[in-house]
């Protein structure tokens, strides 16, 4: 592929008219629980570590990932939901976990359903700031910016909203599926209204995307 190209930033010059949107995701809280920490790891420990342990090690080798619950045990359902995405929209993931800061690109994506793998384009910057507010979402905007595709259609899996919007009361911004308890199917029905808004409305796609999430925060309400 030769990349993402639009009037307006949203076709994808290789795809034969299918809309592309990017899907910025999370993975704490979105692809399994939250509850997950770090652990010290000593280099001699690490010989006696399974396999399957030894897949949650960071990159330097001096920690692992740990979880209560099983990891990526939401990572299913994301693929099966992406599997009835509409075959004119053709959805590219970039990865905005906190985990790009302790694994590689190509490690994560391992991690993922190898039938998604071949959706992953990249992660978004690590930008420095004393305030959190609003730092995710800005480094989903300057990964798209770089690349010249401001206007592209996008959304977002994550479980804090405060990363996607400056103040504390401000709302839930339209691009974010607010995953309160992983990955479910709330989230996933969300998603795909969101995803067939954006398709439908060609170059309008921000009001109606808003307009679904309008209706969306109604119903739940």
């Amino acid at each position: 592929r030769r990349g993402i190209f639009c009037r307006g930033c949203a076709r994808d010059d290789d795809s034969e008219g299918r809309w592309a949107v990017i899907l910025f995701l999370d993975f704490d809280g979105v692809l399994h629980s939250a509850d997950v920490y770090i652990r010290d790891v000593h280099p001699r420990g690490a010989l006696y570590l399974s396999e399957e342990d030894r897949r949650w090690i960071t990159d330097d080798g001096k920690q692992m990932v740990r979880c209560p619950d099983s990891l990526f045990v939401a990572a299913e359902r994301l693929a099966l939901t992406l599997d009835t995405v509409r075959v004119d929209v053709d959805i590219r993931i970039v990865i905005s976990s906190s985990w790009r800061m302790l694994f590689s690109l190509r490690r994560m994506v391992e991690l993922l359903p190898a039938r998604i793998v071949h959706r992953v384009v990249g992660m978004t910057p690590v930008l420095d700031a004393s305030n959190p507010n609003g730092m995710r979402r800005l480094e989903c905007e300057t990964w798209l910016n770089m690349r010249g595709m401001a206007c592209c259609p996008w959304l977002a899996l994550d479980d804090m909203p405060e990363l996607f919007f400056a103040g504390r009361y401000a709302p839930v911004p339209p691009n974010l599926v607010w995953c309160k308890d992983m990955f479910g199917e709330i989230e996933a029905a969300e998603f795909l209204q969101k995803i067939n808004a954006i398709q439908a409305a060609g170059d309008d796609w921000q009001a109606a995307l808003a307009a679904v999430h309008e209706r969306l925060s109604r119903d739940k309400s």
